[in-house]
This record gives C-alpha cells, structure tokens and sequence, in this order.
C-alpha cells in the first residue's frame, strides 16, 4: 500500500491482496504528506477501514481531534460498502471530507 497527500487531497494505492484483506481487518501503513508550495513531507501513520453497515460513504477520524489533517499523530479512514463494490468494480473509488478533503482509493495491477 502506497499514500500521499498534498493538502487535503489523499491517494492510496492498494494491491489486490489488501483490497481482499481490508474486508477482514484494517490496512495500516503511512501517508507521506506535504503542503501545497512546500517541498518537505512528513509520514503520518494512518488506518484504512471497511465497515458494511457505515451509512456514509467515508468516515474520517483523527488524533487528537480538530487539527489540520497535517498535523495529525493519525488518520483513520473507513469506507462502507458502496465504496468498496466501486473499488473492486472500477478499480478506484473516492469521496469528498470536511468540504475540501478528498480520499481517492487506487487498485493496482487490475487484470
């Protein structure tokens, strides 16, 4: 799995394995995240979650709360089951946060 962020806007790139996985347990790993006009990236450690019965389509949760996304210690990101039958139909599948943000998730390696 591969993240990064500039601003608000997240990419994640996910291998078939971890799609199949992230129905039975979250995927951890590291967004590497920069600024818009700044050179200097940051890893934050972050958790993509699926969640059948999430009525909204992404859910964003971070630590501690009400922080930029920047500044975050942690980024959780759970998506529900409209998303993830996109993910496997598509190949990609996304959704807009907090008016601005958006998380675009990317299938690699699709046959």
């Amino acid at each position: 799995m591969r993240a990064s962020s500039i601003g608000l806007e997240t990419e994640v790139y996910l291998s078939q394995e971890e799609i199949k996985k992230i129905r039975v347990s979250a995927l951890t790993g590291y967004i590497n995240f920069r600024e818009y006009n700044d050179r200097t990236t940051r890893r934050i450690p972050f958790k993509l979650a699926y969640d059948f019965y999430q009525k909204e389509f992404l859910d964003v949760k971070i630590i501690p709360e009400r922080v930029y996304l920047g500044d975050a210690k942690e980024i959780t990101y759970t998506i529900n089951d409209y998303l993830y039958t996109r993910l496997i139909l598509t190949g990609s599948c996304g959704d807009r946060f907090w008016n601005s943000g958006k998380l675009l998730l990317i299938a690699e390696n699709i046959k």
